[in-house]
């Protein structure tokens, strides 16, 4: 089963991202990694930090992120999608 998204926005790193549906990442070549801070799911207000890697191309993350903390390395762009 696959989501539909019909909006893209661009991320503007270190605010709270506002309610979505998943994450968009373009890398223009080789890996890169991007911090993202996620709601944890059981505890209101409380958030944990994860690295996660992305190689060149397109990829979809369907998670609902809190922020981006740190800004994105060289090369890679990243919008939340409704």
């Amino acid at each position: 089963m696959y989501d539909q998204y019909l909006n893209l926005n661009p991320i503007t790193t270190g605010t709270i991202l506002p309610k979505h549906k998943g994450i968009m990442v373009s890398v223009s070549s080789g890996t890169v990694g991007i911090t993202f801070d996620f709601y944890r799911g059981t505890v209101t207000g409380q958030t944990f930090r994860s690295l996660l890697y992305f190689t060149a191309g397109t990829s979809v993350l369907p998670a609902q992120v809190y922020s981006v903390p740190n800004a994105l390395a060289a090369g890679s762009t990243a919008f939340y999608i409704n």
